[in-house]
């Protein structure tokens, strides 16, 4: 059957649109293959066909079987991961259009609040919803409003969730740039890999003497790539550890 999204609670509409796709998964003839015409408060049913395959004599049938499906019993069941469907939905939306800039999460995560309290305004007024369902809904947007209010989403990769790399921003930007360079990673994209970048290493900073985040990767990326930064010595450092790497690896290259 359909999934619920949080989003199906912003208005009478969206709600109405809901109870009549519940509706249409009514296999038996009766009066709720009619669509309402405006919410309903009260609970109702349908009837479900979850149909078998059986093997009879070398052949095979389908075997019908309803079964009676409440409409608040089936919501409540999808209501305990309306809040991690929609945050999830947040983060996907962030990695599909490579939104690394702050201020672009910021403005994203504003508009999915926004539209949090647009839900819990309506869930709060509504006549159509009755005290179980309003608790639960209430529950779900307080978990999405107290997530993204934090706007963490590019810093919530732990410490730990990262990897430590002893080396400088620059020589781990530019040995990522060769390893593409010669097709041994496939991530075309400056601003794709400066994401993946960020949020999977951590560079060393020799004046700090501690592991950091990298930030803006994919424009630090294109200024190498077109040479607006001198990565000279890094080509130095780079060439000098993997040539040692190589030389006393004391693995049969055969």
């Amino acid at each position: 059957m359909n999934h619920v999204l949080i989003t199906d609670f912003k208005s009478d509409s969206t709600y109405l649109k809901l109870q009549n796709r519940f509706l249409k998964k009514c296999d038996a003839g009766s009066f709720y293959n009619k669509q309402f015409k405006e919410p309903r408060r009260e609970d109702f049913d349908i009837k479900y066909n979850e149909g078998e395959i059986v093997f009879r004599n070398d052949e095979l049938f389908s075997k019908d079987k309803y079964i009676t499906v409440s409409f608040h019993k089936w919501l409540v069941k999808r209501m305990n991961v309306l809040a991690q469907n929609y945050i999830t939905s947040f983060k996907e939306i962030l990695e599909e259009r490579l939104i690394l800039d702050e201020d672009q999460v910021k403005l994203l995560a504003k508009k999915y609040v926004m539209e949090a309290i647009e839900v819990e305004e309506y869930v709060k007024n509504s006549q159509y919803l009755n005290y179980e369902l309003k608790n639960k809904l209430k529950n779900q947007i307080s978990k999405i409003i107290e997530y993204l209010s934090q706007i963490h989403v590019l810093s919530n990769y732990g410490i730990d969730d990262r990897i430590k790399i002893n080396a400088n921003k620059n020589d781990l930007l530019l040995l990522f740039l060769l390893l593409r360079e010669h097709k041994f990673i496939d991530c075309p994209y400056d601003s794709e890999l400066g994401f993946l970048i960020e949020k999977s290493f951590m560079f060393y900073d020799e004046k700090t003497e501690e592991y950091k985040y990298i930030q803006k990767a994919g424009k630090e990326l294109n200024n190498i790539k077109n040479n607006n930064k001198p990565v000279e010595k890094s080509f130095k450092r780079l060439k000098k550890i993997l040539t040692s790497i190589i030389e006393s690896n004391d693995i049969d290259s055969n």
